[in-house]
């Protein structure tokens, strides 16, 4: 794809259509793009929309396996529950918290921007994500069994739309 110049187009859709490969200058046909935008859909939001919707179900389904989710969660609840927390009046009304729960941006070391998941304890220590994970391993397993019976994307297979002959095989 060529490079994003000065008054051209600076959409995601208008660079896929507008782009050509510097070697040889060809644009991507149109086929191409559906299909590359389709794959950025499906990897970006229909992979984690399926993944919910199939744990809670198997967790409808499973009644003792909610119990026992529901079990950690209550266990942990104290963990996730820091005292200093704004009230709900105190983020309507504007006032910075000095504590907080939920995502953070941090600069990476030459990795670009990541965000992590913190939660803070009564004792005012940061947990990362991976030390959440670790609070909660039932509910790991619940989301890993869920996608384990119910991949998501693996409806979502591509196939040419002609005939291709590959190593003598079609």
């Amino acid at each position: 794809m060529g490079t994003l110049d000065e008054g051209s187009a600076k959409s995601f859709l208008a660079q896929l259509l507008q782009g050509q490969d510097l070697s040889t200058g060809d644009s991507l046909t149109q086929q191409q793009v559906i299909a590359q935008v389709f794959i950025f859909l499906i990897a970006g939001y229909e992979t984690t929309a399926t993944a919910l919707t199939f744990a809670l179900y198997l967790l409808a389904v499973n009644p003792e396996a909610q119990r026992k989710l529901q079990e950690e969660v209550d266990g942990q609840a104290k963990l996730l529950s820091a005292t200093s927390a704004p009230s709900a009046a105190h983020t309507l009304q504007g006032d910075k918290p000095k504590q907080s729960n939920g995502p953070t941006a941090t600069s990476g070391q030459g990795r670009g921007s990541t965000v992590s998941l913190q939660a803070s304890a009564h004792s005012g220590v940061a947990l990362s994500s991976e030390e959440l994970a670790h609070s909660f391993p039932y509910a790991c397993a619940v989301v890993d069994e869920a996608l384990r019976l119910y991949p998501p994307g693996a409806n979502a297979i591509r196939s040419p739309p002609e005939e291709v002959e590959v190593a003598g095989y079609k």
